[in-house]
């Protein structure tokens, strides 16, 4: 009869029952104690990975986030857009007095001589219309001396506002009507958009669009 190893309590049914240390049962009691110890070393590994993915993922939204920060939404555009051409309009004010004073102050130095003409014209009316010459061209620059004081007190949010009109003009030439369409009874609406001041103003402009190119194509099934 094989020798008997040594008597050690483990754990068994009953509480403190001693059981014969045999190969198989000490195998047995090693993996046990392999599995404990992983299961209190794993959680503190799945911890870390843990705390380091969430890190490293905040980390990178935060870098991500001032990308998307700068845009702009349709709204934001439409409403600077409308105060920057309120703007414009209102510095052709003062550069149409401008430019009258300057012409004013020229035409009053000149001689008026009665019995000379201007281009076979009488002088007081050629004086009348280059005066008025002078304010129609200072009407015209002022909103262009509006628009560059605008974008040089602007610098940052202008680089948006063409990024955004460079794709409106992208859109406003994608779904336009096709000028062909175009003729006296169905004129093509608003062909360059410039009278989008809202994503209402921009759905409406799209159902102009297509209400015109319905009618065209409809006229010319009908001659055909």
């Amino acid at each position: 009869m094989a020798a008997m190893l040594p008597l050690r309590v483990i754990a068994g049914p009953v509480r403190g029952q001693a059981y014969p240390m045999t190969p198989c049962l000490l195998k047995a009691a090693i993996g046990v104690h392999a599995t404990r110890s992983a299961s209190v070393v794993s959680p503190t590994v799945g911890s870390l990975s843990y705390r380091y993915s969430s890190t490293v993922s905040s980390g990178s939204t935060a870098q991500e986030a001032p990308a998307t920060g700068n845009g702009l939404s349709w709204d934001e555009f439409f409403k600077i857009r409308h105060r920057r051409r309120i703007g414009e309009r209102l510095a052709a004010v003062p550069s149409t007095l401008f430019a009258l004073g300057l012409g004013g102050v020229y035409f009053l130095d000149q001689e008026i001589d009665p019995t000379a003409t201007i281009f076979g014209f009488d002088p007081m009316l050629m004086y009348g219309i280059g005066l008025a010459a002078c304010g129609l061209g200072g009407f015209l620059v002022g909103p262009v001396i509006g628009s560059v004081i605008w974008k040089a007190c602007n610098r940052t949010l202008a680089k948006s506002m063409e990024a955004k009109e460079a794709q409106l003009y992208h859109h406003i030439v994608r779904h336009r009507s096709d000028p062909s369409l175009h003729s006296i009874r169905n004129p093509i609406p608003d062909f360059y958009g410039e009278k989008i001041d809202s994503l209402m103003g921009y759905r409406k402009w799209l159902r102009k669009q297509r209400e015109h190119r319905r009618k065209g194509t409809f006229h010319l099934g009908h001659d055909d």
